[in-house]
Parts: C-alpha cells; structure tokens; sequence
C-alpha cells in the first residue's frame, strides 16, 4: 500500500489535515514524534487522491479571479466560522461560490467568492 507524509501536494495546512482525519477522509497509517516535536503521519495515497479529487470537483479551476474571491482563511476570518466548519460546508457542497486558482492544486488553490 504506497503512502506519503503530510501531503505536501495537497498543500494542506496541519489543522485542515486534522480537520481531515477528524471527519474521515485520512487516516493515519502511522504516526511518529519528528526532532521538532511536531506529529508526522503517513496517509494511503488513494485517500489523498480521493480528497483531491472530490475537492477539484467541487471547486472547479477558473482562469480569471478577482480580488473578491479569497482564500479559505480569509474566508473564515472574515465570516468568522472555524476552519473545521468552513471545511464541512465545502465538503458537503454547501458552499456554492467557490473556485481554484489556475493552474494551482489543493487546498491553498481554494478561493471562494464572499
């Protein structure tokens, strides 16, 4: 079964990739203490293309973006709603207004439109 680390290609911040594990979409495959203290986990790679993909899907790639269409952390300062409950809404498709910087992959590539 090939696995990966934090998924670097996800460009996932830690707490998404907890929000993610929380909610079912990753599980860890093992978990070790590296030299800085922080938590490592491996992840089955079919899982994170499964988040990948279900993601793109969601938030399709759109060639021209404005200023008004932010990033998820702006967008939960500014609506002021915990990433973990952003992240559900998107997940379950409630957010409607959301998109992908061209040519950019994963969660830093989210941009939604509030």
């Amino acid at each position: 079964m090939p696995f990966e680390t934090l998924p670097a290609r996800m460009n996932a911040t830690r707490p998404i990739v907890r929000c993610l594990i929380e909610f079912g979409y990753l599980t860890p495959l093992f978990r070790s203490q590296g030299e800085n203290k922080r938590d490592r986990c491996g992840f089955d790679s079919r899982e994170v293309d499964f988040v990948l993909d279900r993601l793109h899907d969601l938030a399709p790639e759109m060639p021209h973006l404005t200023v008004e269409w932010v990033t998820l952390t702006q967008c939960m300062k500014r609506a002021r709603i915990p990433m973990r409950d952003l992240l559900q809404r998107i997940f379950l498709g409630e957010v409607k207004n959301i998109g992908r910087a061209e040519g950019d992959r994963g969660f830093n590539a989210l941009r939604i439109d509030i």
